[in-house]
């Protein structure tokens, strides 16, 4: 599938980007590459390949037993909410306030 300015634009609003339109072409041309390389993937051979189903079994390890050992879990003191609430710039009841990510409106 193609992907035109117009996708390009759409995209952008979604992600709520704000591009001009120098900057969605480059994000079609930049889409349409991601597109492409997926096509290519798309077409190997990977009947042969077992299924990952832990990173950490491939990452760094020696052996398969030193693969990302998960630490036994360890009940340790952590801050309180006032702690963390106390460099906020805002807070209302106990809570973090920020702006609105994502408006309702048009």
């Amino acid at each position: 599938m193609p992907i035109d300015i117009q996708i390009a634009r759409e995209t952008a609003q979604l992600a709520r980007l704000q591009l001009d339109d120098l900057e969605c072409k480059q994000l079609a041309a930049d889409l349409e590459a991601v597109l492409e390389h997926m096509s290519i993937l798309d077409h190997l051979d990977t009947d042969e390949v077992e299924p990952l189903t832990y990173i950490g079994s491939i990452v760094g390890a020696r052996e398969q037993s030193e693969a990302m050992t998960l630490r036994p879990d360890q009940i340790e003191e952590s801050l309180t909410p006032e702690v963390v609430l106390a460099g906020a710039p805002q807070t209302e009841e106990g809570y973090f306030v920020v702006p609105a990510a994502i408006s309702t409106k048009g």
